[in-house]
This record gives C-alpha cells, sequence and structure tokens, in this order.
C-alpha cells in the first residue's frame, strides 16, 4: 500500500478553508483558483523550486512540474503524490465533490481509515461521483 502524505494534503486543504487559497473545484485550474488537486500539484511544484511568479496562477505551476517530471495527466499525479487510492481521489478530486464529503474523507484518512485501496477503476468505466460516495459509506 502506498504511504499517504497527509501532510501535503492537510496543508493544501487547511488553505482553501482558511480562504489563503482560492479553491473552485468545477476546474482544475482556473485563473488564480483551482481545485484540491490542482493546489496539489501546485504545491509539489513550490517544493521542487518553482516560483509562482506575478501571474499567481497555480495553472502555470502545475504545468511546470508537470512537464519536468514528463506528466500529462494531473489529476493521477496529484493522487499518487499523496497516496490516494483511485475513490479516495474521486471522493476528494471530483467536479462534483461536495465540500462536506471532501471534509469527512479527509477526516477519515487522518483517523486512518482508508476507502476503496483494493479497488482498481479502469479508465474506461463510467464513474458516478454519488455512487463512489455510498461505496464509501459517507451519504
Amino acid at each position: 500500500m502506498t504511504t499517504l502524505r497527509l501532510d501535503k494534503l492537510n496543508l493544501v486543504w487547511d488553505g482553501i478553508k482558511k480562504g489563503e487559497l482560492k479553491h473552485d473545484q468545477t476546474s482544475f485550474f482556473c485563473g488564480t483558483s483551482a481545485c484540491v488537486a490542482g493546489w496539489i500539484v501546485a504545491s509539489e511544484a513550490i517544493e521542487m523550486g518553482f516560483k509562482l511568479g506575478d501571474s499567481r496562477c497555480p495553472f502555470t505551476l502545475g504545468y511546470a512540474v508537470c512537464r519536468a517530471v514528463g506528466v500529462t495527466d494531473f489529476w493521477e499525479y496529484a493522487r499518487e503524490l499523496i497516496g490516494l487510492s483511485q475513490l479516495e481521489a474521486i471522493l476528494i478530486f471530483s467536479v462534483d465533490a461536495e465540500i462536506k464529503i471532501q471534509q469527512d474523507t479527509i477526516d477519515a484518512l487522518n483517523s486512518g481509515n482508508r476507502f476503496g485501496v483494493d479497488k482498481k477503476i479502469k479508465a474506461s468505466e463510467s464513474i458516478d461521483y454519488q455512487k463512489c460516495v455510498s461505496i464509501a459509506g459517507l451519504t
């Protein structure tokens, strides 16, 4: 099982909750705001020494780090950085993600509970957010 990087997830989530990071879950990067996965990738870029620059655009950072490490799938890269299962990533990163479900999932992870670590979701599978919430028992 992959080691969870809850420090990075909690840092991003706390920044979003405090309003320090502009949050828009409906778009990976949208101007100066980003979804949770977007901010995770942007924070990785900062750790790697990339600078935010004058644009204050998290997309610029995310693009730079993904290009540097040869990754094209931002969402999958964020999932791997944190060590989330596919189900956990859907619960936190989905454009349909509800703040309460995101918080409940992060709280569960911080308490040592995991969701779907043995279930692999094929890229071709249709992923229904509400079904994933139900599977995790977060309804």
